[in-house]
């Protein structure tokens, strides 16, 4: 079960995308400029980000592969584009943190979390490692994107997010989004979103840890 005060619909607050490109984390944190994943971001490849729940096109600040090294220096910007997969068939260009080659996803989960949930680190710690490794070799991603710090409505740090990795080391995509790009309902958390990555549409999204349903549409969006 989430931590519930009130419902809401996933909401896009398009004035602020790409606004952590350069964010801070409140003191010493600043990166500018950081290099990309390895594709431009919103490049116009893009689905129209005007129409029904498809996933606008946001970039963050955060890691493609955190268990190789979290810090200043290992900081890139990671972009939902990253993970659009229009023919099933797409693969990581030269120089992607992704890893040159590899197949990009065919479904993705987006987590988002805050370090004063308490059924956020349950999930962290005894639900998505599980899945990750049996969806993930599948055609499946992860992202997770922490939001508040162990305060509620407090935006979260740099700090929070590599103490969050490091806690239930994630080796999934990680980011940070203190200013809440996406319109999450920040009094319910954690929030999952299943993504349809050949056209960036929203499959399914929970409010709290997903049940047996979530992920058997997920197995459906990979295959087998």
């Amino acid at each position: 079960m989430g931590v519930t005060k009130r419902t809401s619909k996933l909401i896009v607050l398009l004035s602020l995308a790409g606004a952590l490109g350069a964010c801070t984390s409140g003191g010493d944190d600043a990166v500018d400029p950081l290099p990309d994943s390895g594709k431009a971001p919103c490049d116009g490849d893009y689905p129209d980000t005007s129409t029904g729940n498809v996933v606008p096109c946001i970039t963050f600040t955060g890691y493609a592969r955190p268990a190789e090294g979290t810090g200043e220096t290992h900081r890139i910007e990671v972009s939902t584009a990253d993970f659009y997969n229009p023919t099933g068939e797409e693969t990581y260009g030269p120089g992607s943190s992704f890893g040159e080659g590899e197949p990009r996803p065919k479904a993705l989960l987006i987590n988002g979390s805050a370090l004063w949930c308490n059924p956020c680190k349950n999930e962290a710690a005894q639900h998505l490692p599980g899945e990750y490794a049996e969806l993930h070799p599948r055609g499946m991603e992860f992202m997770v994107i922490v939001v508040e710090s162990a305060h509620i409505g407090e935006p979260a740090s740099f700090d929070d997010l590599d103490s969050w990795i490091d806690s239930f080391a994630v080796d999934y995509p990680a980011v940070l989004d203190p200013v809440n790009q996406l319109g999450l309902d920040t009094e319910t958390f954690p929030a999952n979103i299943l993504v349809d990555t050949s056209d960036m549409t929203v499959v399914e999204e929970v409010k709290g840890i997903p049940q047996d349903s979530f992920w058997a549409k997920a197995e459906e969006l990979v295959g087998e």
